[in-house]
């Protein structure tokens, strides 16, 4: 029963991934890789600080490229639910047009519902307050953008050195309160899968591929289609005091 939920929701997950290829026939394509480093520090029995950092970059006409920190918190008391929050720094280096800083304080929460046996999925709902600075002007703009991520980690295979071989899948949605702001790939949604790689309680390797549904500049409609190819490394530290093993789908982002 539990291979048989396996293949049903990665056959829906495909099957998702399809449609959205399908509908992009008329659209820009651009392909992406994005490269990420995490690192997770368990300090006390409900806290953990974590933060992630990398760069973005089109591989079409190397036209673009993002470098970004995103130190952050989080509080899980509840196995229902948890609350996140932290602060970004962006910066985008644009060939053919200006180049921004952004500055995005973010506040979540995390709730994980239903459970069927291996397979968890979660719910993240978050809140981001964005601060941009167009290299042109310096002017300040400013919006509010809300995100919802429907995503589930399904163990595939859990080895006798207990590593983990595991499939996560996402989609996510994206909306915008408030003017909009200069910037390459304003989002409105993306899907992805992928495949990961526990190797111990330190160290989780992931490769993703991910399609999203975006506008290459402020005056363009969303009409463009995004691929992206996405490496993760996530690194675990924990406190002499507690240490905690936690699932694939128990990781932070």
């Amino acid at each position: 029963m539990k291979a048989i939920q396996r293949y049903i929701i990665f056959g829906l997950i495909l099957s998702s991934l399809d449609s959205h290829t399908q509908s992009t026939n008329d659209r820009i394509i651009n392909n992406q890789i994005w490269a990420d480093y995490y690192q997770y520090y368990n300090f006390k029995p409900f806290w953990q600080f974590y933060g992630d950092a990398g760069a973005r970059t089109v591989v079409d006409n190397w036209s673009w490229l993002m470098i970004y920190g995103r130190p952050s918190v989080r509080w899980k008391k509840h196995e229902l639910w948890e609350l996140h929050g932290g602060a970004g720094v962006f910066q985008t280096f644009n060939v053919d047009d200006v180049n921004t800083l952004e500055i995005r304080p973010w506040q979540g929460i995390r709730i994980r519902w239903p459970t069927f046996n291996l397979i968890r999925f979660n719910h993240y709902f978050r809140l981001e307050e964005r601060f941009n600075f167009p290299s042109d002007t310096r002017d300040l703009e400013f919006n509010l953008r809300i995100r919802y991520r429907l995503a589930l980690n399904v163990p595939i295979h859990t080895f006798d050195n207990k590593s983990d071989v595991f499939f996560p899948a996402s989609v996510e949605f994206f909306g915008n309160i408030g003017q909009e702001l200069t910037e390459n790939f304003s989002n409105r949604s993306r899907v992805g899968i992928g495949l990961g790689y526990k190797m111990n309680d330190t160290w989780t390797f992931e490769a993703h591929f991910v399609l999203q549904f975006s506008r290459t500049a402020e005056e363009d409609q969303f009409k463009t289609s995004d691929r992206l190819f996405q490496l993760k490394a996530r690194r675990f530290m924990f406190s002499k005091d507690y240490k905690s093993h936690l699932p694939p789908d128990e990781y932070a982002e």
